[in-house]
């Protein structure tokens, strides 16, 4: 490894084999992430090999349904959380190269239900840098709404660049609560439309140990078709025309912090990624000025025999004139489980939890958790009577022991709502 390159302890969950497991740093702010290239793999393993291969290709081409969730607000949680337990995929395998191809359902409160299917390759241009992929994916629901894209994560000079990037073009159709608390907490709606494309690359470089230093880009074309009058009538709030149909284009740092011991398992370490976004006519061509912010920090804390305490607290802010889609979104990745993303939404937004992980027996596990958040116009307006507490529970089932792949079922009840969500690794 090259001089300041973070390692990684081998989990006490996990056979001591030799992997080499980096994030996928990328604008989904949930983590996708893999491992790849175990010196040895034993025979449970195997036996569960579709399961780790579902989990490599998911996660490879994450980006591309998980950067809609970014672009729009509204879009699914990223599909990291939802994989299936059915559909064995198909692999060819070399000593240099995996081709991976699997289905998932989509099962979602924003955009309804579905299925996806993705692709990838995954390969290492250098020894020590983690595997690069190039993935294609995408997925259809019961609404209609539907995106397809490719995504790119490349891994340069010993992990001391990340150039990672996607396309993709959306459709979707969900529902347009209004924006503020109250609009939320009415729990009228209307249905609304919305496609485009995106283009998002990022590149980062390690600046420190654990630490990387880079700027993200995003450019994204957005039309949305809504019926005025019962937008006025239901809601109450009426999008202004000229974010009807608008692109965005966004520069701006990101700056990740990473020293987990495991991407799939964290026991030991914390996570922070914070992104600034600057939207700009003169500068950048965007169609409206506007600034955006989020900051997120996971930390992990063993407290027992094959057990951990995960946290997680994040924050959101967008300027004044942040056309309705790029808002605050409560509810999204992962910020909390239990409402439909979108139902609340503002310029502002906080959230905090808790999760209990416990693999009580063979390789079966069980997670508690809870947080409490809200959205609100201002950082000092937040309202204790109108935050919002979420909770529930978890199974999880280890598909591989080589890299502690978990894939499981959450049930989480928000404040009036609640959402059940297939997933594989964790929510954070």
């Amino acid at each position: 490894m090259a001089a300041g390159n973070p390692t990684h302890k081998p989990s006490a969950f996990q056979p001591r084999q030799h992997c080499i497991r980096r994030s996928l740093p990328f604008w989904a702010a949930s983590d996708p992430n893999h491992g790849f290239g175990c010196a040895s793999v034993d025979a449970a393993t195997k036996r569960t090999r579709w399961a780790v291969a579902s989990a490599r290709g998911f996660l490879a081409i994450v980006s591309i349904v998980g950067v809609l969730n970014a672009a729009t607000a509204f879009a699914q949680e990223p599909p990291v959380q939802e994989v299936t337990t059915q559909a064995a995929p198909s692999i060819e395998k070399t000593s240099t190269l995996d081709f991976i191809a699997a289905p998932f359902p989509v099962v979602n409160p924003t955009i309804g239900n579905g299925g996806a299917g993705v692709a990838a390759l995954i390969y290492k241009i250098d020894a020590d840098s983690p595997p690069s992929s190039t993935g294609v994916g995408g997925f259809y629901s019961d609404t209609k709404s539907w995106a397809a894209g490719v995504a790119q994560t490349t891994y340069l000079s010993n992990d001391l660049i990340h150039a990672n990037g996607s396309l993709f073009y959306y459709d979707l159709h969900y529902k347009f609560f209004g924006i503020g608390a109250a609009a939320g907490s009415r729990g009228r709606s209307v249905s609304i439309e919305q496609s485009g494309v995106g283009i998002i690359p990022e590149l980062l470089v390690r600046v420190w140990p654990h630490t990387y230093l880079g700027l993200g880009y995003r450019y994204l074309t957005a039309k949305t078709g809504i019926d005025a009058q019962a937008e006025s009538s239901i809601v109450g709030t009426t999008i202004p025309g000229s974010q009807l149909d608008l692109t965005t284009s966004s520069l701006g740092p990101v700056v990740e912090y990473d020293s987990r011991d495991d991407r799939f398992w964290p026991t030991t370490g914390t996570f922070a990624r914070v992104i600034a976004a600057f939207s700009n006519r003169a500068v950048l061509g965007s169609g409206s000025n506007y600034r955006t912010f989020t900051a997120a920090y996971n930390g992990y804390v063993p407290i027992g025999e094959k057990q951990v305490l995960a946290y997680r607290a994040s924050v959101c802010g967008a300027s004044n004139g942040t056309p309705f889609f790029d808002l605050c979104s409560y509810g999204s990745n992962s910020d909390l489980r239990g409402y439909v993303s979108g139902q609340y939404i503002d310029k502002r937004m906080f959230s905090a939890q808790l999760e209990y992980r416990w693999r009580f027996y063979w390789r079966f596990g069980l997670t508690a958790f809870a947080g409490v958040g809200g959205v609100a116009p201002a950082f000092n307006q937040f309202e204790f009577d109108k935050l919002l507490p979420a909770a529930g529970l978890g199974i999880r089932f280890l598909a591989s022991e080589e890299n502690h792949v978990n894939i499981g079922l959450d049930f989480a009840v928000g404040k009036r709502s609640s959402a059940l969500y297939f997933r594989i690794g964790e929510a954070f």
